[in-house]
Order: structure tokens, then sequence, then C-alpha cells
């Protein structure tokens, strides 16, 4: 008998047994850990969509539209720090694929849409906020995302041109397959390849590091595969074998370290159109070793030291904003490895 209804039950019972956890920490205003702010509240709205936990994630919702939307498209906290500033694309995409998927077309409004589209670049890519401190680096994960959100309201146009956008970026890469740079300088439209001492964490992923930024290369594997099934352009689904080669090649002690996930996710959804098995092991590795063996019997994962700086400083997310990220990864992972 085959491994792979048990390896996918398995992997379905844990995302069950995680949206058990979130969906136990909601209070009656529908707020989950209130205290955590919008960090707690944004992933865990897409979380307990794809679990189909929809009545919770009716409230959330409603939580998070009257305390923390400022005008449509918008989710901020009061006092916000660089970290918020640096990542409002990301977060409010995560909110706004929740209300599209929920159909709560007051948050998901053709405003917020307008006010998403603002964000992408005439490059195509996405920035990350619009403040000054930002509005000149072009990331490729918020450009994942802004290409996902135009995928979800059929702006077909618009996505393509964040898939054009990172189809250059990897090619214009001025050192793979040893290293792969993640910024691009707006103005120039070349990689970012300088950095401050001792953040060389954010600037690149490479082939010997353990503990390192895999989310980017999962992510735009995920995203370029899901832009070749709207398209069947074949440039986009290359690119997306490219960075899973890439991907491939990185230190394997890596799959105990968290920010692994989306190379898990990335792996499946390319796995879904391509059914090689190669993303497949990729996938189930990711499900196996980053997220089912480090879930804890009351189905949440320990939080986690987000590394800024190359001594392992940095941000602190907490377990409910992990858990709800490995919670929504799990559930697109096992609907993609079908």
């Amino acid at each position: 008998m085959s491994k792979r209804p048990l390896k996918l039950a398995r992997y379905r019972q844990a995302a069950q047994k995680a949206a058990d956890w979130l969906e136990s920490k909601q209070q009656a205003n529908g707020a989950i850990d209130r205290r955590g702010g919008l960090a707690s509240a944004y992933k865990t709205t897409f979380a307990l969509v794809t679990a189909g936990r929809l009545p919770a994630a009716w409230r959330l919702l409603d939580y998070v539209a009257q305390h923390y939307m400022t005008e449509p498209g918008e989710f901020h906290n009061a006092d916000e720090s660089e970290w918020d500033k640096a990542t409002t694309l990301y977060r409010n995409g995560y909110i706004l694929k929740a209300a599209i998927r929920l159909g709560r077309f007051d948050i998901a409004s053709e405003a917020a849409l307008k006010r998403c589209l603002q964000y992408q670049h005439r490059s195509g890519g996405f920035l990350s906020g619009l403040s000054r401190t930002v509005r000149n680096r072009i990331d490729p994960l918020h450009t994942a995302m802004g290409g996902w959100l135009c995928l979800y309201w059929a702006k077909t146009d618009r996505a393509v041109r964040a898939g054009d956008f990172l189809v250059n970026l990897i090619e214009n890469q001025p050192a793979m397959p040893d290293r792969f740079y993640f910024k691009t300088d707006a103005r120039t439209g070349r990689c970012i390849t300088e950095h401050p001492e001792g953040q060389s964490i954010g600037c690149y992923a490479d082939r010997q590091r353990s503990k390192q930024h895999f989310f980017y290369a999962g992510a735009i594997m995920g995203y370029l595969s899901d832009l070749y099934r709207a398209t069947q352009r074949r440039v986009y689904l290359n690119a997306a074998r490219k960075m899973y080669a890439f991907e491939q090649g990185m230190n394997p002690r890596g799959y105990a370290w968290p920010s692994k996930c989306k190379a898990g996710w990335g792996a499946a959804l390319l796995y879904s159109v391509t059914l090689d098995a190669a993303h497949r092991r990729m996938a189930e590795k990711v499900a196996d070793v980053t997220f089912v063996k480090a879930q804890h019997a009351d189905g949440s994962w320990d939080p986690f030291d987000f590394p800024i700086y190359d001594d392992g400083r940095g941000r602190r997310l907490s377990n409910v904003e992990i858990t709800a990220e490995f919670t929504f990864e799990l559930c697109e992972m096992a609907k993609a490895l079908r």
C-alpha cells in the first residue's frame, strides 16, 4: 500500500490540531491574542479560512476590520515599528486573501484593490511599503504576495508583471548558484549586493548556512507555479524549477529551521503542476521535519526568534503567529500534494 494517503492524513491531522489550538484562543469579540496586535491576527485570518474554520475566521476579520483597518486595504498597529513598516504589504496581503476566500467583500473591496495596486512598481515588482524608508527596495516575498492578490482578484495582467519581475530577478542574479540576492534597487533595477555589517542574512541566501531565510525561494517557487497554472506560460514554470534547483542545493540541516516552511509550500505547488517526484519529496520533507516533528501535543509550535542580524538577534515571532503560518501552509501543501 502506498504511503501517500497516510502522509496526507498526517499532514491534515496536524493542521486541524493546530487550528483547534488557534480557535481555542479566540475571545468573544473575535480577537486572538489581542496583546500580540496585528502580528497575531494577520496570518491567523488566512489560517482559519484554509483550515475550514469559517465562523471563527469571520469573527476575527470583524475584529481586524474594526481595530486595524485604517483605510480600504490597509491594516496597521497604532504605534508602528520599522519592522511593521517594512512588512506592510505582506500583512495586508494575508488579510485580503482571507477576505476574498471568505466572501468578505466589505474588506476585499474595489477600493482595497486599488490601494494594493499602488504598491506595484513600474518594474512589476511590489514594494514592501510606501514609506520613504522602504519604497526604494523591491522585495520578492512582497512581489509574490502582490502577485497572488492580483490572481485572486483576476487582475492577470498585473500578476504577469509581477511574474516577469521575478523571472528577471532570477535571470540577473550575479552569483547563482552559490548565492541568491533578495532585494532589488527600485531606482536602478539591480540586485542589492551590499549590506550593513553583520546583516548578510537579510541580503542573500547561500549554499552553506543552515539557519537563513529559506522562505524567499519558497515563495517565488510557489507563486510562479500558480502563475504558470493561470497562464500556461512555460517561462514561469522554468523559473520556478530554477528556484527549486537552488533550494535543493542548500544545506540539508535547514529543514530543522522554521523558516524552511515556505520551501515546502512552494515545492508542493510546483509538484501540483509538474508531478515530479523530486518536488514532492522536498515538500514532504518540510512537512515531516519542519512541521510535524516540531509540533507540540496541543497543536502549537514554539515562538521563533527571527534573525535580522547574522549573530541571531532579531524579532520574536509569537507562537500564535508561527502556528498560524504553519497551519495554512500544511493545509495548502496537503491540497497540492493530493
